[in-house]
């Protein structure tokens, strides 16, 4: 975002409110921090019963309503009941997250959402489990992680654009 030529209005101590026009001759540019994440993948066969184990170091802290979302181009098979935290979410008994998944084959994109937390914390490292099948095309896919506020604002993003699946078949267990 871009901003410049900015109207303040400022209320005095004498309660009158006075307005101010700041201009500027150069604009300033207001963005978000990426997400810091890494992705332990640990081969690139297609149609292959994998673990990716993902760690996601956020720069501001995500408190309950806020959610997750994954988006992967091309159409995986994520196991949400298999999917372990292993830290970095916190949750009582009110909140305790919740994954779900999404595909949408005309569009060839699987989406991964995380709910119903009570923090995820920008002091804490956040790392979970992600069994997956991955796509039975070979090709370079997309990752997409974005943080939303309860409000659907983007708090902050990070995109991984190549995750190479190979030629080589992998297996199902």
């Amino acid at each position: 975002m871009t901003a410049s030529g900015f109207q303040v209005y400022v209320l005095q101590p004498n309660n009158i409110i006075a307005q101010e026009i700041v201009s500027s001759v150069s604009t300033v540019l207001i963005q978000r921090k990426p997400l810091n994440t890494t992705i332990v993948i640990p081969n690139q066969y297609r149609n292959n019963s994998v673990t990716y184990i993902f760690t996601i170091n956020t720069d501001t802290d995500l408190l309950a309503g806020d959610y997750l979302q994954f988006t992967y181009t091309g159409l995986w098979t994520l196991f949400t009941n298999m999917t372990k935290i292993i830290s970095g979410v916190n949750s009582n008994l009110i909140t305790t997250p919740l994954w779900s998944t999404y595909i949408n084959t005309t569009s060839s994109i699987t989406s991964l959402t995380l709910t119903n937390f009570s923090s995820i914390l920008k002091s804490t490292q956040f790392t979970f489990y992600l069994p997956l099948v991955t796509p039975i095309n070979p090709n370079t896919y997309t990752l997409s992680i974005t943080a939303y506020r309860s409000n659907g604002k983007i708090a902050q993003s990070y995109t991984n654009n190549s995750i190479v699946i190979n030629q080589t078949t992998g297996y199902i267990r």
